[in-house]
């Protein structure tokens, strides 16, 4: 993570950061700069398939947000119900209330995806399931969660021992495992 993309993560504006890594890899030269860099826009990507992911989780079983304070320490009502790439929809009894994603801090953003994980084990496959635990990896990893982003890699590979390729190619060598 390099700090020119902190506005952009703080965003979790994921489709900004994958496209300043793709701008910026034509013009690495070095053979690990370029393997980095390809790290860093496979990981955008992952990111990218983590909102996704968690929109369409919304919108199947909406979340309740009162277990979720914002950034400024505020807490939520309603139900999360839906997202698009910047906003996300909360349901409550009087209509509904637009919000940002980046109100919510990475630890709620993570509790979310991970509740989602553990509600989905029994109704999806083991790729499946390895899949979002790549995708809370990813995320965790992005927001200085590395304990977590341990825990959630290893979950993935045990799923499914193909998830340690792209773990390898977005964390490197030696980041790849907890």
């Amino acid at each position: 993570m390099c700090s020119s993309d902190l506005p952009l993560l703080a965003r979790y504006d994921f489709t900004g950061l994958e496209a300043r890594y793709a701008q910026f890899a034509p013009t690495v030269e070095t053979a690990v700069g370029k393997r980095l860099i390809a790290g860093r826009e496979a990981g955008a990507k992952v990111l990218q398939e983590f909102k996704a992911q968690l929109a369409a989780d919304f919108a199947a079983r909406p979340f309740d947000a009162a277990v979720l304070p914002t950034k400024a320490g505020v807490q939520l009502m309603g139900r999360l119900a839906r997202a698009t790439d910047a906003e996300v929809f909360y349901t409550t009894t009087y209509g509904e209330i637009v919000g940002k994603w980046s109100d919510l801090p990475p630890a709620a953003v993570v509790k979310m995806a991970a509740s989602y994980a553990t509600a989905a084990a029994n109704t999806e496959t083991p790729d499946v399931q390895a899949r979002r635990y790549l995708m809370l990896s990813v995320f965790c990893r992005n927001y200085g969660q590395d304990k977590l982003a341990g825990t959630y890699s290893l979950q993935a590979t045990q799923l499914s021992p193909a998830v340690g390729q792209e773990l390898q190619k977005i964390f490197g060598d030696a980041q790849s495992t907890p």
